[in-house]
């Protein structure tokens, strides 16, 4: 007789403890390098300066997208990225976004040019 294996994990298994583990020890590493690279990183829903959109989905991170792209492309791609960004707000302002578009492009330019201090 084949028994069937019930692949789901209850939340009191071993496993379980030790995946709500690491999930703490990645969220207290990110929060660190937060601390680190942008302690002025806040929650305001600013659709060009911090889009809430933007932010993390790890709840309670307070933490955003440049942020997390710092982290793991390095500050050098981070600014080819914004350079790029700045390019796509200008390329489409006219015919989608337009002054909010100049000003998302004039922030990823500042981006820019604070990251290559």
């Amino acid at each position: 007789m084949n028994k069937k294996i019930n692949p789901t994990v209850g939340n009191d298994s071993a496993v379980a403890k030790m995946l709500k583990e690491q999930v703490k020890h990645w969220e207290e590493e990110i929060r660190r390098q937060v601390d680190q690279m942008c302690p002025e990183t806040t929650k305001e829903n600013d659709m060009v300066n911090n889009p809430v959109h933007y932010q993390s989905m790890v709840k309670d991170l307070n933490i955003d997208a440049i942020t997390c792209m710092r982290a793991a492309y390095g500050d050098e791609d981070v600014k080819a990225f914004c350079l790029c960004n700045a390019f796509k707000y200008l390329f489409r302002c006219y015919s989608k976004g337009g002054n909010e578009d100049i000003q998302k492009a004039i922030w990823n330019l500042n981006k820019y040019l604070e990251l290559d201090k």
